[in-house]
């Protein structure tokens, strides 16, 4: 048991820092971009720029199906059990089902969803000019993002945090630093043609890095692939309502509010990235290793896995959240410029809705990982639809703050219901816990 321990030990001190380190370059480049952007287009091409991302991120869940996490949890079985081969033909797999589904997706964002979603829900006519441009930057996108995943799959954290979306942010550094030196300003359709040369340079980059990875598994053996798809309907759906909980309130802003307001929310929503990092930390360094260890039916060193390492990335969180509080106005001037000072409040409601989430541990990582992703499903889809129509409703009297505070609340509610679940579907606790050295704990729990 004690080389189990130590071996997990390793990977996950390894796997924590490389995370760490990588989401540190990610978020000074993020920083970065974001500042050039806000220089380079008017407010109201920046609320634009901001609603096309997300846009093309809502229709990239569609696009992945859910296999990212269903080939995390598949890879990291077969590879716990020793069946290197079965993990190899289940990578081909998927990355197969992945691009048929996420064209047939792009297809129809350029034949007719695109032009509606951009007219008729988003009001920009500005983005109906770019759908062709948006449904390339879908299917790039769609596979970066299965691409780095399967690097967690092979507990890989490394490259799945590089190609997971810090290399495409560091060259759009370089390229929008490049024409703010040579232009001083630039359009929609630059912007997101830097966006798609930043994209290629990854998707070629990542690609070369997986092909080298995964012949070293062996011989192709067959896998059983039928459950493949069967596992990852409801991670979609999952996926989807995720979306819904992170950026519907964005979208409610496009839909009723001026796009200058949808420049102040987007700018806000970078900030809050910056703290949902911390739980993002936990998932990196955690996804596969929970697979691995529920396979093999491990679920108290799940639980103090996971509950020490939530105690001590809230502490970050906490600093994060405090910092905005005493000086978020600043930050978003400083940042973006003066115009965004505004989202102080908007800020703050959402950070504090996100702190309080995080309390809880990564949840919804443990109830995918551990198969009950369809009731996680129903969890998402209910606590989204209730923070959509109350965002709608509190939108039209209190703007950015009513929503802002809609969506904190949909947040905790979200929390509080994926916690019970875990509690009485895996009998477990994910809620934060004090403990020494979280880690160098798994070694003596049996």
């Amino acid at each position: 048991m004690s080389d189990k321990g130590g071996s997990i030990k390793s990977r996950l001190i390894r796997g924590g820092i490389w995370a760490m380190a990588v989401r540190v370059v990610g978020i000074l480049s993020s920083f970065a971009v974001n500042a050039l952007l806000a220089r380079l287009l008017p407010v109201s091409e920046m609320g634009a720029y901001f609603l096309g991302l997300s846009l093309a991120g809502m229709m990239v869940l569609i696009g992945q199906f859910g296999l990212p996490q269903t080939v995390v949890r598949l890879v990291a079985e077969s590879i716990g059990h020793g069946k290197f081969g079965e993990a190899r033909y289940l990578i081909l797999k998927v990355l197969g089902y992945c691009l048929a589904i996420c064209s047939v997706v792009a297809l129809m964002f350029y034949g007719f969803a695109g032009e509606w979603i951009t007219g008729t829900i988003l009001h920009s006519t500005t983005l109906q000019e770019l759908t062709g441009m948006l449904s390339l930057m879908i299917v790039l996108m769609t596979l970066q993002g299965l691409i780095a995943e399967v690097f967690r799959g092979f507990h890989d954290v490394r490259f799945a945090s590089i190609y997971g979306g810090v290399a495409t942010t560091f060259f759009m550094m370089i390229l929008f630093g490049v024409a703010k030196e040579i232009h001083g300003h630039t359009d929609l359709q630059h912007a997101f043609d830097l966006n798609v040369l930043a994209l290629c340079l990854t998707l070629t980059l990542s690609g070369i890095s997986l092909w080298l990875k995964q012949r070293v598994l062996g011989e192709l053996k067959r896998a059983d692939s039928a459950r493949i798809l069967s596992i990852s309907w409801p991670i979609c759906i999952i996926n989807l309502s995720v979306f819904v909980a992170s950026q519907g309130d964005l979208w409610v802003v496009g839909a009723f509010l001026p796009h200058q307001d949808a420049a102040i929310y987007g700018a806000v929503l970078r900030l809050v990235m910056i703290l949902m990092t911390t739980q993002a930390l936990v998932v990196a360094s955690t996804q596969s290793t929970i697979a691995e260890m529920h396979a093999k039916g491990e679920k108290k060193r799940i639980e103090t896995l996971v509950r020490g390492l939530t105690f001590w990335l809230c502490i970050p969180a906490g600093v994060i959240l405090l910092t905005y509080a005493i000086w978020g106005d600043a930050l978003l001037m400083l940042i973006f410029g003066k115009y965004y000072g505004a989202g102080y409040w908007p800020l703050l409601l959402l950070c504090s809705g996100q702190f309080i989430g995080m309390l809880f541990g990564p949840v919804e990582t443990v109830l995918i990982m551990t198969g009950l992703e369809k009731p996680l499903m129903w969890l998402i889809v209910s606590t989204g639809l209730l923070g959509i129509v109350s965002a709608t409703l509190m939108v039209k009297h209190f703007g950015l703050v009513g929503v802002s505070a809609s969506w904190a609340f949909m947040t905790i509610m979200q929390g509080i219901g994926a916690w019970w679940m875990v509690v009485s579907k895996v009998g477990i606790k994910c809620n934060f816990k004090w403990t020494p050295i979280p880690i160098r704990q798994l070694k003596k729990v049996s």
